[in-house]
């Protein structure tokens, strides 16, 4: 239901985030995304329980342009190597929670704590194959507070691939003050389901700051995550 709400907002990429499934060793749900690919014209890209070539071809023959790959990196570093040179590294996107308070990297959908920084995780998987890299300060998830702006930057310091930044954004100036960074996108979704705004608001006001955005029926430039237990 809430994918079918942000959907229907024009978001420029939906993901699919089972924060469930590693912990329960459970295989990601083919079928919803062939249903939401049948259903809705907008890309999407997964991640959840996603440990294989196998799974990680199952979801693109799904129907998503991309596979988000998370706790399997730090158990099995050689598996983005695997995948970058089987899938193209456009296809892989290496999600690296973290907390802000210790700058630790974080698996298990949170439940793990990690003896990795955050910054070292970083550079590795951009090295191992990751044509991309999701960031979420898992401390800030859902307080739309703002994003944890001294690592991005410091991220960003680092990284060649394109950057999606996520954890806290609740209003378009925490937009703004990412997109100055340099990163490539935003993932949000609290504030769209509990706030006002909705992304072509959050597009325009981009706009009007002077960032080469589109409204209206133009996906903007952010990207929103849909966490499921299913």
């Amino acid at each position: 239901a809430v994918a079918n709400l942000y959907s229907r907002r024009n978001p420029d990429e939906i993901a699919f985030l089972d924060v469930t499934a590693t912990h329960e060793k459970r295989s990601p749900n083919f079928e919803i995304f062939k249903y939401f690919a049948d259903k809705f014209d907008i890309p999407f890209a997964v991640g959840g329980g996603i440990s294989s070539l196998d799974d990680a071809k199952k979801c693109l023959s799904s129907g998503a342009e991309k596979v988000i790959i998370g706790s399997a990196l730090i158990e099995n570093g050689g598996l983005i190597q695997k995948l970058s040179g089987a899938l193209g590294s456009q296809a892989i996107v290496a999600s690296v929670d973290y907390r802000s308070d210790n700058s630790l990297v974080y698996s298990h959908s949170g439940r793990t704590i990690t003896n990795i920084d955050v910054l070292t995780h970083v550079v590795e998987v951009q090295e191992l194959g990751a044509g991309e890299i999701l960031l979420q300060d898992i401390s800030r998830d859902g307080t739309l507070k703002g994003l944890d702006l001294k690592t991005i930057k410091a991220v960003h310091n680092l990284t060649t691939v394109p950057l999606i930044v996520a954890g806290g954004v609740g209003n378009p100036e925490h937009f703004r003050e990412a997109f100055e960074i340099g990163v490539s996108g935003v993932g949000a979704g609290a504030i769209f389901q509990f706030t006002k705004f909705t992304p072509n608001m959050v597009a325009e006001d981009l706009k009007h700051q002077g960032f080469d955005v589109r409204t209206q029926n133009y996906h903007n430039p952010s990207l929103f995550t849909e966490r499921s237990n299913t």
